[in-house]
């Protein structure tokens, strides 16, 4: 349990707000979208740059923790909002859904820029990064689509959560 009751029911009333929100109709879906899209993108291009960096793979690691960390808490929150039954079909439908398509994609771009790292430490005086460079930037685009593909599922899984919520309303 890394956090305390505070930043907790921080995250729930945060979390509960925003379900209102889109609930209401406030909210506007393409705008999810774009922040996903938004963040995903600034997150690979962080990976990218810490790629081309003399010990990228150990900052590429230390993203992967942040990340983990980051899903381990939204599921603890999304069970305090919705309880232990409702949670765990709001958890199969917004965490493991998405996420059977979202972690795969991210891991084949993590593996790509940690390999280009290795390839770079190695051939550095060759003209072997060049040929390396126009692949990884193939495969990076790849795994990129099939991100997006995974904020377009939460999008479509939302929905379905905002009609949980209302269920747990009543």
């Amino acid at each position: 349990n890394f956090s305390s009751k505070e930043v907790k029911s921080i995250l729930t009333s945060q979390m509960t707000e925003a379900i209102k929100l889109s609930d209401n109709g406030e909210f506007i879906k393409t705008d999810v979208i774009y922040n996903g899209v938004r963040n995903n993108v600034a997150y690979i291009f962080l990976m990218f740059v810490f790629s081309i960096m003399l010990y990228g793979t150990v900052f590429i690691y230390l993203l992967y923790i942040i990340k983990g960390l980051s899903i381990g808490i939204y599921i603890g929150t999304l069970f305090g909002i919705f309880g232990f039954w409702w949670g765990m079909l709001v958890f199969l439908l917004m965490v493991i859904l998405i996420n059977m398509v979202y972690l795969p994609a991210l891991s084949f771009i993590g593996i790509t820029l940690i390999s280009y790292n290795l390839d770079i430490m190695e051939y550095r005086r060759e003209t072997k990064n060049i040929t390396t460079f126009s692949k990884v930037v193939v495969k990076v685009l790849f795994g990129l689509m099939i991100i997006f593909s995974s904020i377009i599922i939460e999008q479509l899984m939302s929905n379905v959560i905002i009609k949980i919520n209302n269920c747990v309303q009543k």
